[in-house]
Formats: C-alpha cells, structure tokens, sequence
C-alpha cells in the first residue's frame, strides 16, 4: 500500500519537475536566439517573384539576427510541399518560411493537406502580391468594360500565370458575377504568358506586377487586387471601375504553431527591421509588393475568412 501510494505522488511530482525544467530550457533558448543559422523555406522555385523577396529579405534579417539567414526552395504541390515542410519543422526558430496566402485560403479545397491555418505561428504580415489584368497595346479592349462586355457575349482566353491562386480566382469571380466567359490558359511562366498575348493565342493576360510593366508591349487593363498598383498608380481597380471583385495575395513570415511566443516576437522585431532597410524596399518597390501593417493573428484571422468565401467558389468550379 505505501508502495503504490509513493508512486503515485512520485509521479505527478516527476512530470512537474520535468514541465518546469522544459519550460525553463525553453526561455533560456529563446533568450540566447538565435545562436546558429537559420534555414527560409521558399514553397516556390528560384527566380520567381517570391523567391526574389526572400532572398532580398533574408540580407536584412541577417544584419538584425547576426547569423546567416540560408533560403531553400522547397517545391512541389502547387506551393503547398514548403507549406507541409515549415509546419513540420522543430519549432525553435530555425526553420521559418514564406507563408503564402493561396496556399492558406486555396489549396484547402482542392487537396487534402497535411496542415491547416492553425499549424502556423504566423509572425507577422509582409507584403500583398497585386494582380493585374492587360492586354497588348494594339488589342480592341480599351477598358476592362470593353474586355467584359465582349466576354458576356463569347469565351475570352485569358494567360493565367498563376494557375490556381488569385488570378484564377478573379477569373471565377467575374465569371460567376457578371456572366462573362473568361477562360484561363495556364502559361508556365509570365515570358510565355506575355508571348501568348502578344501572339494573339490568348487576348488578355492575369500576373503579376513584374510581368505586365516589365518593358512587355502590354497595356493594363485594372488591378484585380483590393488597392492600385504603385508602378500604374493612374489605373484604376477593378472594384473602383464598378466591378466588386478584388483578390488579394497577401504574404508573411512564420514558422510552425508551437515556436515559442519570446521568438515569434524577435521575429517580429527583426521583420519590422527589414521592412525599412533601403535595399529591401528597393526590391520591393520594384515589384509593385506594398507592405502590409498585419499581425500574424490578423494575417490567420484574415486567411480564416478568405477560405470560408472561396471554398463555394472553388467548388462551383469542380
């Protein structure tokens, strides 16, 4: 009998001494954070525009951190293998990543994922990766009313450069709002997006900011995304020309859920850092990508809501 009554005191008592030594290692590492290099997953692969921000994130973070800051492009799934990977990694701080919002709000409906919104401790909000929607220069369509209005009436092949994301979630919206009859032809990158265009094989073109003002003979029609674009500031959204759709791709930094708060919160200091470094806004200024004032709470908050809204969209689609 007293046996078996001192194990089970020894017990409870064992676990919170152990509870009390994991939770004091733990601030003790997170005071000393960090002291070894740290890995950023990039879900997508080198030379695009968030591999680019990455890397010129990374310089700034290293100056904050004072130790190298490794971006790894972590491909596969539509953005969503690099999701998986952050959501798995130890959490300690030094495995982060992009945390892209389509792969959030998106890709839920259309596979069965390893992670949800909740497996992220969401450092903070960066940036909004702004659509647009042009034509060539010569094109008939001097307006994106003159693009709907023709597309009420017959199919409009549109270069989708984001096959999946935003920019096929304008064309749905539109579709589905407006009756018109846009159809997305995926292109495998914006070079073959713009040839396709100015080929006339499509007659419009959805990217980015970088592709559609990056010297192509394209004219933008709107910005499908919820602000104008810095670089074309003098043209209007499509919200602002009487159409209510807008997608956003909003972007920011994090690591898996249960990275302690005492990191998130040097991570938030080291972000707010970068967002102010010259070479950084540089870049960012070159591809249109305006920061966003978002917490990572607000940024899952947000995701949370954009799921719930695309996820009749997406099935009206299958």
């Amino acid at each position: 009998m007293k046996k078996s009554m001192l194990r089970r005191l020894w017990l409870p008592m064992a676990m919170a001494v152990l509870t009390v030594y994991a939770a004091s290692t733990a601030v003790v590492a997170a005071a000393d954070y960090p002291d070894k290099p740290i890995t950023f997953i990039v879900n997508f692969g080198t030379g695009g525009q968030f591999d680019t921000v990455s890397r010129a994130i990374a310089r700034p973070l290293e100056k904050h951190f004072g130790q190298p800051v490794v971006v790894r492009n972590v491909t596969g799934g539509g953005g969503t293998v690099g999701m998986t990977a952050i959501s798995r990694a130890d959490p300690d701080g030094y495995t982060v990543g992009l945390l892209a919002s389509g792969m959030l709000t998106m890709a839920p409906h259309r596979m069965n994922l390893a992670y949800t919104i909740d497996s992220f401790n969401a450092f903070r909000g960066l940036g909004n990766v702004l659509i647009g929607i042009a034509v060539a220069e010569d094109s008939p369509f001097k307006t994106l009313e003159d693009l709907v209005e023709v597309a009420r009436e017959r199919r409009v092949n549109v270069s989708n450069t984001g096959m999946g994301g935003a920019p096929t979630m304008f064309v749905e919206l539109l579709n589905q709002r407006y009756g018109t009859q846009l159809v997305s032809i995926p292109a495998k990158g914006g070079g073959e997006g713009v040839a396709a265009v100015l080929g006339g094989h499509t007659e419009a073109i959805l990217s980015n900011t970088s592709i559609i003002t990056g010297g192509s003979d394209l004219r933008l029609l709107a910005s499908v995304s919820s602000q104008r674009w810095p670089n074309a500031a003098d043209v209007p959204t499509a919200q602002e020309q009487g159409y209510d759709v807008a997608v956003d791709a909003f972007l920011a930094i994090g690591g898996p859920a249960d990275v302690p708060q005492e990191i998130a919160d040097a991570w938030v200091e080291a972000i707010e850092a970068a967002l102010e470094d010259p070479d950084f806004v540089q870049v960012a200024e070159r591809f249109s990508m305006p920061f966003i004032d978002m917490s990572g709470d607000e940024f899952k908050a947000w995701a949370k809501e954009a799921k719930d809204d695309y996820e009749p969209i997406i099935k009206a689609m299958d």
